[in-house]
Protein backbone atom coordinates (compact mmCIF):
# COMPACT_ATOMS: atom_id res chain seq x y z
CA UNK A 1 0.00 0.00 0.00
CA UNK A 2 2.68 2.37 1.00
CA UNK A 3 6.64 2.52 0.65
CA UNK A 4 7.17 4.80 3.19
CA UNK A 5 8.67 2.36 5.72
CA UNK A 6 6.98 1.81 8.70
CA UNK A 7 9.23 2.99 11.72
CA UNK A 8 11.37 4.88 9.55
CA UNK A 9 13.65 7.45 10.51
CA UNK A 10 12.41 11.08 8.44
CA UNK A 11 14.18 14.00 9.72
CA UNK A 12 12.77 16.67 8.05
CA UNK A 13 9.45 15.60 9.64
CA UNK A 14 11.54 16.12 12.79
CA UNK A 15 12.71 19.49 11.46
CA UNK A 16 9.21 20.76 10.45
CA UNK A 17 8.11 20.96 13.48
CA UNK A 18 10.83 22.98 15.45
CA UNK A 19 9.91 25.21 12.79
CA UNK A 20 5.93 24.95 13.39
CA UNK A 21 6.74 25.21 17.21
CA UNK A 22 8.36 28.77 16.42
CA UNK A 23 5.83 30.01 14.31
CA UNK A 24 3.01 29.45 17.31
CA UNK A 25 5.65 31.75 19.66
CA UNK A 26 5.76 34.17 17.00
CA UNK A 27 2.18 34.10 17.26
CA UNK A 28 1.68 34.67 20.85
CA UNK A 29 4.58 36.97 21.48
CA UNK A 30 4.79 39.32 18.39
CA UNK A 31 1.19 38.72 16.68
CA UNK A 32 -1.01 41.41 18.69
CA UNK A 33 2.00 43.43 19.63
CA UNK A 34 3.42 47.07 18.10
CA UNK A 35 5.39 44.63 15.56
CA UNK A 36 1.92 42.44 15.13
CA UNK A 37 -1.05 44.67 14.45
CA UNK A 38 -2.32 43.55 10.97
CA UNK A 39 0.73 42.22 10.26
CA UNK A 40 -1.00 38.57 8.79
CA UNK A 41 2.08 36.68 8.65
CA UNK A 42 3.09 36.98 12.58
CA UNK A 43 -1.54 36.93 12.78
CA UNK A 44 -0.82 33.61 11.45
CA UNK A 45 1.16 32.32 13.26
CA UNK A 46 -1.55 29.98 15.30
CA UNK A 47 -2.16 27.46 12.23
CA UNK A 48 0.51 26.23 12.88
CA UNK A 49 -1.32 23.48 15.12
CA UNK A 50 -2.89 22.63 12.05
CA UNK A 51 0.42 21.27 10.42
CA UNK A 52 0.85 19.47 13.95
CA UNK A 53 -2.69 17.71 13.66
CA UNK A 54 -1.68 16.92 10.03
CA UNK A 55 1.72 15.75 10.99
CA UNK A 56 0.26 13.69 13.74
CA UNK A 57 -2.02 11.58 11.29
CA UNK A 58 0.69 11.00 9.15
CA UNK A 59 2.87 10.16 11.89
CA UNK A 60 0.40 8.09 13.77
CA UNK A 61 0.06 5.98 10.19
CA UNK A 62 3.65 5.12 9.74
CA UNK A 63 4.80 4.17 13.03
CA UNK A 64 1.11 2.30 14.25
CA UNK A 65 -1.08 1.45 11.09
CA UNK A 66 0.25 -1.86 11.43
CA UNK A 67 -1.00 -2.58 14.52
CA UNK A 68 -4.34 -2.42 13.27
CA UNK A 69 -4.11 -3.64 10.31
CA UNK A 70 -6.92 -6.11 9.21
CA UNK A 71 -8.10 -6.85 12.80
CA UNK A 72 -9.02 -5.12 16.39
CA UNK A 73 -7.33 -5.94 19.17
CA UNK A 74 -8.33 -4.33 22.84
CA UNK A 75 -4.23 -5.25 23.93
CA UNK A 76 -2.95 -3.87 20.69
CA UNK A 77 -5.35 -0.79 21.23
CA UNK A 78 -3.83 -0.56 25.18
CA UNK A 79 -0.30 -0.96 24.20
CA UNK A 80 -1.46 1.88 21.69
CA UNK A 81 -3.29 4.17 24.13
CA UNK A 82 -0.19 3.74 26.63
CA UNK A 83 2.59 4.89 24.73
CA UNK A 84 0.98 8.21 23.34
CA UNK A 85 0.47 8.53 27.14
CA UNK A 86 4.01 8.00 27.92
CA UNK A 87 4.79 10.85 25.07
CA UNK A 88 2.64 13.23 25.79
CA UNK A 89 2.00 13.18 29.78
CA UNK A 90 4.90 13.98 31.99
CA UNK A 91 5.34 17.41 30.47
CA UNK A 92 1.83 18.28 29.80
CA UNK A 93 1.14 17.72 33.61
CA UNK A 94 4.25 19.87 34.97
CA UNK A 95 3.28 22.58 32.92
CA UNK A 96 -0.03 22.20 33.77
CA UNK A 97 0.90 22.31 37.76
CA UNK A 98 3.08 25.28 36.56
CA UNK A 99 0.58 27.30 34.17
CA UNK A 100 -1.94 26.57 38.16
CA UNK A 101 0.81 28.31 40.05
CA UNK A 102 1.67 31.06 38.13
CA UNK A 103 -2.12 31.76 38.27
CA UNK A 104 -2.74 31.29 41.90
CA UNK A 105 0.34 33.77 42.72
CA UNK A 106 -0.93 36.26 40.27
CA UNK A 107 2.07 36.08 38.14
CA UNK A 108 -0.11 35.20 34.83
CA UNK A 109 -3.90 35.50 34.82
CA UNK A 110 -4.56 34.28 31.22
CA UNK A 111 -6.28 31.08 32.22
CA UNK A 112 -9.70 32.44 32.75
CA UNK A 113 -11.73 30.14 35.72
CA UNK A 114 -15.05 31.93 35.55
CA UNK A 115 -15.63 31.26 38.99
CA UNK A 116 -12.91 32.15 42.18
CA UNK A 117 -13.68 28.56 44.09
CA UNK A 118 -11.32 26.73 45.07
CA UNK A 119 -13.84 23.38 44.38
CA UNK A 120 -14.01 24.87 40.86
CA UNK A 121 -10.67 25.15 40.76
CA UNK A 122 -10.11 21.44 41.57
CA UNK A 123 -13.12 20.19 39.39
CA UNK A 124 -11.08 21.73 36.75
CA UNK A 125 -7.97 20.49 37.25
CA UNK A 126 -8.88 17.04 37.02
CA UNK A 127 -10.71 17.75 34.02
CA UNK A 128 -7.18 19.05 32.28
CA UNK A 129 -5.67 15.97 34.05
CA UNK A 130 -7.87 13.34 32.42
CA UNK A 131 -7.37 15.43 28.79
CA UNK A 132 -10.36 15.71 28.09
CA UNK A 133 -11.25 19.74 28.29
CA UNK A 134 -11.59 20.80 25.02
CA UNK A 135 -13.96 18.26 24.22
CA UNK A 136 -16.33 21.25 24.97
CA UNK A 137 -16.11 20.67 28.71
CA UNK A 138 -13.60 23.28 30.09
CA UNK A 139 -10.69 25.91 29.08
CA UNK A 140 -6.82 24.52 29.41
CA UNK A 141 -5.39 25.46 32.39
CA UNK A 142 -1.56 26.21 30.31
CA UNK A 143 -3.50 27.57 27.38
CA UNK A 144 -1.28 26.02 24.36
CA UNK A 145 -2.87 22.43 26.20
CA UNK A 146 -6.25 23.08 24.25
CA UNK A 147 -4.36 20.91 21.08
CA UNK A 148 -3.46 17.88 23.44
CA UNK A 149 -6.90 17.71 24.55
CA UNK A 150 -8.04 17.93 21.08
CA UNK A 151 -5.40 15.06 19.80
CA UNK A 152 -6.24 12.89 22.81
CA UNK A 153 -9.45 12.40 21.34
CA UNK A 154 -7.89 11.44 18.09
CA UNK A 155 -5.68 9.02 19.58
CA UNK A 156 -8.89 7.25 21.57
CA UNK A 157 -10.76 7.37 17.77
CA UNK A 158 -7.53 6.04 16.18
CA UNK A 159 -8.43 2.10 15.30
CA UNK A 160 -11.76 3.88 13.91
CA UNK A 161 -10.37 6.92 11.90
CA UNK A 162 -7.70 4.00 10.29
CA UNK A 163 -10.18 2.24 8.66
CA UNK A 164 -11.49 4.44 6.30
CA UNK A 165 -8.33 6.29 5.76
CA UNK A 166 -6.09 3.58 6.01
CA UNK A 167 -7.67 -0.42 5.00
CA UNK A 168 -10.54 0.55 3.23
CA UNK A 169 -10.79 0.83 -0.92
CA UNK A 170 -9.12 3.74 -2.23
CA UNK A 171 -12.50 5.26 -3.30
CA UNK A 172 -13.59 5.40 0.41
CA UNK A 173 -10.78 7.27 1.47
CA UNK A 174 -11.14 9.97 -1.02
CA UNK A 175 -14.86 10.40 0.51
CA UNK A 176 -13.38 10.86 3.79
CA UNK A 177 -11.18 13.17 3.03
CA UNK A 178 -13.68 14.84 1.58
CA UNK A 179 -15.74 14.87 4.43
CA UNK A 180 -13.12 15.66 6.93
CA UNK A 181 -12.37 19.01 4.20
CA UNK A 182 -16.26 19.70 4.51
CA UNK A 183 -15.45 19.36 8.15
CA UNK A 184 -13.28 21.67 8.39
CA UNK A 185 -15.12 24.37 6.50
CA UNK A 186 -17.52 24.15 8.31
CA UNK A 187 -15.36 24.53 11.71
CA UNK A 188 -13.22 27.66 9.71
CA UNK A 189 -16.87 29.29 9.41
CA UNK A 190 -18.14 28.92 12.90
CA UNK A 191 -14.51 30.17 13.94
CA UNK A 192 -14.88 33.20 11.92
CA UNK A 193 -17.57 34.87 13.22
CA UNK A 194 -15.82 34.27 16.58
CA UNK A 195 -12.92 35.13 16.66
CA UNK A 196 -10.70 38.94 15.88
CA UNK A 197 -10.17 38.35 12.61
CA UNK A 198 -14.18 38.17 11.64
CA UNK A 199 -13.15 36.41 8.69
CA UNK A 200 -15.42 33.34 7.60
CA UNK A 201 -12.04 31.35 6.53
CA UNK A 202 -10.04 31.56 9.41
CA UNK A 203 -9.12 28.61 11.71
CA UNK A 204 -8.34 29.70 15.41
CA UNK A 205 -10.31 27.92 17.55
CA UNK A 206 -8.67 27.74 20.69
CA UNK A 207 -12.20 27.93 23.02
CA UNK A 208 -13.45 24.37 24.44
CA UNK A 209 -17.00 25.26 23.67
CA UNK A 210 -18.99 22.78 21.98
CA UNK A 211 -15.99 20.64 20.97
CA UNK A 212 -15.05 22.68 18.26
CA UNK A 213 -11.02 22.04 18.69
CA UNK A 214 -11.99 18.29 18.68
CA UNK A 215 -13.45 18.55 15.15
CA UNK A 216 -10.74 20.44 13.84
CA UNK A 217 -8.36 18.22 14.94
CA UNK A 218 -10.07 15.29 13.73
CA UNK A 219 -10.81 16.20 10.20
CA UNK A 220 -6.97 17.38 9.81
CA UNK A 221 -5.59 14.08 11.86
CA UNK A 222 -7.71 12.30 8.83
CA UNK A 223 -6.38 14.05 6.54
CA UNK A 224 -2.70 12.83 7.43
CA UNK A 225 -3.66 9.74 7.76
CA UNK A 226 -4.91 9.51 4.34
CA UNK A 227 -1.83 11.67 2.89
CA UNK A 228 0.40 8.66 4.43
CA UNK A 229 -1.77 6.33 2.63
CA UNK A 230 -1.55 8.59 -0.75
CA UNK A 231 1.89 9.37 -0.12
CA UNK A 232 2.36 5.60 -1.60
CA UNK A 233 0.56 6.46 -4.81
CA UNK A 234 2.58 7.75 -8.08
CA UNK A 235 1.52 11.33 -7.61
CA UNK A 236 2.58 10.52 -3.61
CA UNK A 237 5.84 9.56 -5.12
CA UNK A 238 6.24 12.34 -7.37
CA UNK A 239 5.60 14.86 -4.95
CA UNK A 240 8.57 13.02 -2.54
CA UNK A 241 11.08 12.64 -5.25
CA UNK A 242 10.45 15.80 -7.12
CA UNK A 243 13.28 18.78 -7.11
CA UNK A 244 11.01 21.35 -7.16
CA UNK A 245 7.88 20.26 -5.57
CA UNK A 246 8.40 20.83 -1.99
CA UNK A 247 9.47 24.05 -2.68
CA UNK A 248 6.53 25.41 -4.79
CA UNK A 249 4.57 23.71 -1.81
CA UNK A 250 6.87 25.85 0.79
CA UNK A 251 6.44 29.08 -1.80
CA UNK A 252 2.80 28.91 -2.19
CA UNK A 253 1.86 28.44 1.96
CA UNK A 254 4.82 31.31 2.69
CA UNK A 255 2.77 33.63 -0.21
CA UNK A 256 -0.27 32.75 1.86
CA UNK A 257 0.38 33.09 5.26
CA UNK A 258 0.71 37.29 4.24
CA UNK A 259 -2.81 36.96 3.15
CA UNK A 260 -6.14 37.58 4.75
CA UNK A 261 -8.47 34.80 4.50
CA UNK A 262 -5.93 32.03 3.38
CA UNK A 263 -6.05 29.98 6.62
CA UNK A 264 -8.31 27.24 4.93
CA UNK A 265 -6.37 27.13 1.80
CA UNK A 266 -3.12 26.64 3.47
CA UNK A 267 -3.80 24.42 6.08
CA UNK A 268 -5.50 21.95 2.75
CA UNK A 269 -1.66 22.30 1.43
CA UNK A 270 -0.35 20.66 4.13
CA UNK A 271 -1.00 17.21 3.72
CA UNK A 272 1.23 17.66 0.28
CA UNK A 273 3.52 19.47 2.22
CA UNK A 274 3.89 16.91 4.53
CA UNK A 275 3.87 14.16 1.53
CA UNK A 276 6.86 16.20 -0.34
CA UNK A 277 9.18 15.88 2.69
CA UNK A 278 8.39 12.68 3.84
CA UNK A 279 11.51 11.64 1.19
CA UNK A 280 13.88 13.53 3.61
CA UNK A 281 16.79 15.48 1.94
CA UNK A 282 15.62 15.03 -1.78
CA UNK A 283 15.11 18.56 -2.13
CA UNK A 284 16.06 22.25 -0.75
CA UNK A 285 13.79 22.18 2.48
CA UNK A 286 14.57 18.65 3.09
CA UNK A 287 18.04 19.27 3.08
CA UNK A 288 17.25 22.22 5.50
CA UNK A 289 14.94 20.79 8.28
CA UNK A 290 16.82 17.54 7.91
CA UNK A 291 19.84 19.68 9.73
CA UNK A 292 21.53 19.04 13.30
CA UNK A 293 19.96 22.81 14.36
CA UNK A 294 16.50 21.72 12.54
CA UNK A 295 16.49 18.59 14.46
CA UNK A 296 17.55 19.89 17.72
CA UNK A 297 14.46 22.48 17.40
CA UNK A 298 12.30 19.63 16.20
CA UNK A 299 13.25 17.30 19.69
CA UNK A 300 12.43 20.88 22.22
CA UNK A 301 9.36 22.00 20.00
CA UNK A 302 6.87 19.79 22.33
CA UNK A 303 8.73 21.11 25.05
CA UNK A 304 8.86 24.55 23.80
CA UNK A 305 5.25 24.84 22.78
CA UNK A 306 3.86 24.04 26.61
CA UNK A 307 6.04 26.11 28.05
CA UNK A 308 6.01 29.28 25.92
CA UNK A 309 2.75 31.12 27.33
CA UNK A 310 4.30 30.18 31.02
CA UNK A 311 7.53 32.88 30.23
CA UNK A 312 4.88 35.26 28.27
CA UNK A 313 4.48 37.32 31.87
CA UNK A 314 7.98 38.14 30.98
CA UNK A 315 7.67 40.36 27.97
CA UNK A 316 4.62 42.77 29.77
CA UNK A 317 7.79 42.79 32.58
CA UNK A 318 10.43 44.05 29.95
CA UNK A 319 7.49 46.31 28.19
CA UNK A 320 6.64 48.15 31.32
CA UNK A 321 9.69 48.94 32.58
CA UNK A 322 11.25 49.62 28.90
CA UNK A 323 8.60 52.04 28.49
CA UNK A 324 8.87 53.47 32.28
CA UNK A 325 12.40 54.35 31.43
CA UNK A 326 11.78 55.98 27.75
CA UNK A 327 13.41 52.53 26.12
CA UNK A 328 11.54 52.06 22.41
CA UNK A 329 11.16 48.46 21.28
CA UNK A 330 10.33 46.87 24.67
CA UNK A 331 7.91 44.59 23.36
CA UNK A 332 10.56 43.06 20.96
CA UNK A 333 13.43 42.90 23.52
CA UNK A 334 10.62 40.92 25.58
CA UNK A 335 9.67 38.86 23.28
CA UNK A 336 13.09 37.87 22.32
CA UNK A 337 14.09 37.25 25.66
CA UNK A 338 11.12 35.09 26.22
CA UNK A 339 11.72 33.19 23.05
CA UNK A 340 15.34 32.50 24.65
CA UNK A 341 14.54 31.34 28.14
CA UNK A 342 11.63 28.78 26.66
CA UNK A 343 14.38 27.55 24.65
CA UNK A 344 16.27 27.37 27.96
CA UNK A 345 13.71 25.47 29.86
CA UNK A 346 12.49 23.40 27.08
CA UNK A 347 15.76 22.04 27.04
CA UNK A 348 16.44 21.46 30.58
CA UNK A 349 12.50 19.97 30.77
CA UNK A 350 13.25 17.80 27.52
CA UNK A 351 16.18 16.04 29.70
CA UNK A 352 14.38 16.25 32.98
CA UNK A 353 11.19 15.69 32.37
CA UNK A 354 10.43 14.81 29.12
CA UNK A 355 12.15 11.90 27.92
CA UNK A 356 13.27 10.22 31.65
CA UNK A 357 8.94 9.99 31.99
CA UNK A 358 8.35 8.65 28.41
CA UNK A 359 10.83 5.63 29.62
CA UNK A 360 9.06 5.58 32.83
CA UNK A 361 5.89 5.13 32.00
CA UNK A 362 6.62 2.66 29.09
CA UNK A 363 8.58 0.71 31.44
CA UNK A 364 5.29 0.64 33.62
CA UNK A 365 2.93 0.22 31.01
CA UNK A 366 4.81 -2.36 28.83
CA UNK A 367 6.56 -4.39 32.10
CA UNK A 368 10.05 -4.05 30.63
CA UNK A 369 12.84 -1.35 30.20
CA UNK A 370 13.39 0.61 27.30
CA UNK A 371 16.00 2.53 25.69
CA UNK A 372 15.69 6.09 24.59
CA UNK A 373 15.11 4.90 20.78
CA UNK A 374 12.97 2.16 22.11
CA UNK A 375 10.41 4.85 23.50
CA UNK A 376 10.25 6.83 20.98
CA UNK A 377 9.86 5.08 17.83
CA UNK A 378 11.99 6.08 14.32
CA UNK A 379 10.06 8.70 12.16
CA UNK A 380 7.63 9.26 15.35
CA UNK A 381 7.06 13.15 15.49
CA UNK A 382 5.34 15.58 17.55
CA UNK A 383 2.12 13.33 17.59
CA UNK A 384 0.69 16.62 19.43
CA UNK A 385 0.16 20.35 19.04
Amino acid sequence: MNDVSPGRNIPALTGIRGIAALYVITFHYFGHSETGGNFQFFGHGYIAVDLFFVLSGFVMALSYQHMFAGHFSFASYRKFLGRRIARIYPIYFMTTLAALALFYFGVSHSVKWGVASDKIWAVKFLINAALVQAWGIANSINLPAWSLSAEWAAYVLFPILVVPCLFKSAATAWVFAAFSVAVLAAVAIYSGHTTPYGSPATLRTDTYRHGIPVFRCLSEFSLGLIAFRFAGLPWGRFLRSSSFASPVICLTIFVLLWWKQSDLAIVLLFPFLVISLASGAAHIPGRLLSTRPAAYLGNLSYSVYLIHLLVRPLIDFIYQTARAHGVAHGHIIGGVLALVLALILAHFSYHLIEAPGRRMLRTLFEGQARTEAESAPAGEAWESN
